[in-house]
């Protein structure tokens, strides 16, 4: 990490295996297997948080957790506010997720496509988001069910695959915290395109090793940064972009 000559050398080598491996994706069933399995190592691909915490109505016990997450910008009102300062902030987004797209290799063109793909995606996962507000109400984030009823009533996710290859070993309940999110997810994994899949995961991947990569990939990281001037770094939203970037 301290050999800043190196890595300007190397530029995207150290991430293009990851890419590769997403770009080789053939079918929806191995897409959630791959994503798993970057995500269990950083990649943030899955459009779903997994943990594991105390049960909020147990709390001898630990449980599963599975929640919201997945959104570049952090919470939902980045994507549907109005405001200049908003309208700015989702610009810079934009352009800077194009920057990644072109610094491992898309023309310009294929660049905007790609992160047009991904910010459409994003968008479609807002929607349902919960509310910072809503978020600290215990009763309105708590649904704890088996695992077989997460199986039954969430089947759009194959959830064997992604919790074998995520590490978990066997369990019995789960909490699932936002279920309107992860039905968005469902439907996200079914009806979109593969390659505007693929692009999202992409993205992630690019986006969570870009401060360890060559300093073109840092100069875009600050430009994006830019646009949070003045926003503490206790924003939720902050800590999401510096972690995409």
């Amino acid at each position: 990490m301290m050999d800043s000559v190196g890595r300007d050398k190397k530029g995207d080598e150290p991430i293009k295996p990851l890419l590769e491996r997403v770009r080789a994706i053939k079918d929806r069933k191995e897409y959630v297997r791959v994503c798993a399995d970057i995500d269990r190592k950083g990649g943030s691909t899955l459009m779903l948080g997994l943990g594991v915490g105390a049960d909020l109505r147990q709390a001898d016990m630990n449980i599963v957790s599975i929640s919201q997450a997945g959104l570049g910008l952090g919470t939902r009102d980045y994507y549907f506010n109005d405001d200049p300062q908003t309208n700015a902030i989702r610009e810079a987004y934009k352009q800077y997720g194009k920057s990644m797209f072109m610094l491992v290799g898309y023309d310009e063109a294929t660049a905007q496509k790609k992160m047009d793909a991904v910010y459409a995606i994003e968008k479609r996962l807002a929607e349902p988001w919960y509310s910072q507000v809503k978020l600290r109400d215990v009763s309105a984030n708590y649904h704890k069910m088996s695992f077989q009823e997460l199986v039954r009533d969430f089947p759009g996710i194959d959830w064997t695959t992604v919790f074998w290859v995520s590490g978990f070993p066997a369990f019995d309940y789960v909490d699932v915290g936002q279920p309107e999110p992860i039905h968005e997810v469902e439907k996200i994994y079914a009806d979109t395109p593969l390659e505007d899949l693929k692009s999202y995961a992409e993205l992630n991947v690019i986006g969570n090793a870009a401060g360890l990569l060559s300093a073109d990939f840092r100069k875009a990281q600050f430009a994006f940064r830019k646009a949070f001037s003045g926003q503490q770094q206790t924003d939720p939203m902050w800590k999401r972009a510096t972690n995409l970037a």
